[in-house]
C-alpha cells in the first residue's frame, strides 16, 4: 500500500415517489453525513 492514500466520501438521497400521488415525489429531509472512526491497517 502507498504510503499515502486519498479516500472521498459522499452521501447521497434518491427522491421518493408520494404513494398517494405517484406524479409527485415527497419533500428531501436535510440530512446529515457523518463520517469518522475510519480506520486503515496494513499488515505487510
Amino acid at each position: 500500500m502507498n504510503e499515502t492514500v486519498y479516500l472521498r466520501c459522499s452521501g447521497r438521497w434518491w427522491r421518493q415517489e408520494d404513494t398517494a400521488d405517484p406524479t409527485r415525489y415527497l419533500p428531501v429531509p436535510a440530512n446529515e453525513f457523518v463520517f469518522r472512526d475510519l480506520r486503515i491497517t496494513s499488515y505487510f
